[in-house]
């Protein structure tokens, strides 16, 4: 059997749409994620850094406007969107 899984994780904001100009932080599992930041990366190389907040466009984590993934080195983080 074979999972369809979407490629972006989308990011909603309180009233059910899209977010837009969003602020995302990921840090060390238990902790506040803006104090406790971890380092990101937007390859799976870990070759580009990605600096924290992260910015959402329609609610996906992007790159000036075009959706991207994040690439951590760690197995569980905090998460918090903004």
């Amino acid at each position: 059997m074979t999972q369809i899984v979407a490629p972006f994780q989308q990011f909603f904001d309180l009233d059910g749409g899209p977010l837009n100009n969003g602020y995302i932080y990921i840090g060390t599992a238990g902790a506040n994620p803006i104090t406790s930041a971890i380092t990101l990366y937007w390859d799976a190389a870990f070759s580009l850094p990605a600096v924290q907040p992260l910015r959402t466009v329609t609610g996906y984590i992007s790159i000036s406007v075009t959706p991207a993934i994040v690439y951590t080195t760690e197995d569980n983080y905090s998460l918090l969107v903004r």
